[in-house]
């Protein structure tokens, strides 16, 4: 019995962690589109929590992983804007 507990545990775990992976691919797919739809947008953290209707926490998880992946960068004022690709690169 505690077998089939435990596998059920594993299982519910398995599809929280998926759900998880997903819901954020969402969110940085969703940040992604508004600085891409609008060119030259600058915003600070407030503001793109208030866009994306995030709390403080999950919102700096999202741009964390926008910065890791180079999509976004920060500006000298402190500012994030969608990072500057090599034209080449593209």
């Amino acid at each position: 019995m505690a077998d089939a507990f435990a596998e059920q545990v594993a299982l519910h775990s398995h599809d929280a962690e998926r759900r998880h992976h997903e819901s954020r691919e969402q969110l940085i797919a969703h940040l992604v589109r508004e600085y891409e739809s609008l060119a030259g947008l600058t915003m600070t953290l407030a503001q793109l929590c208030r866009l994306l209707n995030l709390d403080r926490d999950l919102c700096e998880r999202v741009i964390q992983e926008g910065l890791r992946r180079g999509l976004l960068s920060v500006s000298l004022e402190g500012q994030l804007r969608r990072a500057e690709r090599d034209q080449a690169g593209d």
